[in-house]
């Protein structure tokens, strides 16, 4: 366990990696920038050249937002070299549930009941929304999936 900061290519060149945090992970950026959906501007998560396919956390002036969105990659291979699963919010909730999420067997049954034949050999990624209470993460909804 690493922090990006603390990581160069060499020390995930073919290997396998899990990339943990969205827009406060630069290995993340990296290897999600050229994907279907990706972390845009600091502030969403947006489906390639389809901005009407774009998430962002609505703030309000000294309230808490009430949800978040993460955004799941599976690659076989990415631009690393090796596989990667790279899990991140927009902010520090989306993260969580993302984590949460992908380690919650039921969950991840529930997401793939509706991938394509063959998923298992192909990338994917799923755009996460999250539901926020109380500054905990209560609710997570699949709002955009991809399989390539």
């Amino acid at each position: 366990l690493r922090s990006a900061a603390d990581l160069s290519m060499s020390d995930i060149r073919n290997t396998p990696a899990i990339l943990i945090g969205g827009f406060n992970n630069t290995w993340t950026l990296e290897t999600t920038k050229d994907l279907p959906y990706t972390f845009k501007d600091g502030i969403r998560i947006e489906k390639k050249n389809d901005l009407a396919h774009s998430w962002t956390i609505a703030y309000k002036q000294g309230e808490s937002s009430t949800e978040d969105f993460a955004l799941i990659s599976r690659l076989l291979t990415s631009n690393t070299g090796g596989p990667v699963l790279s899990i991140g919010g927009i902010g520090s909730f989306g993260t969580q549930a993302a984590a949460e999420f992908v380690s919650n067997p039921q969950k991840m049954n529930a997401l793939l009941k509706s991938a394509p034949p063959g998923w298992e050999n192909k990338n994917m990624q799923a755009v996460l929304r999250i539901k926020v209470v109380g500054y905990e993460p209560v609710a997570v909804d699949v709002v955009a999936t991809s399989y390539w």
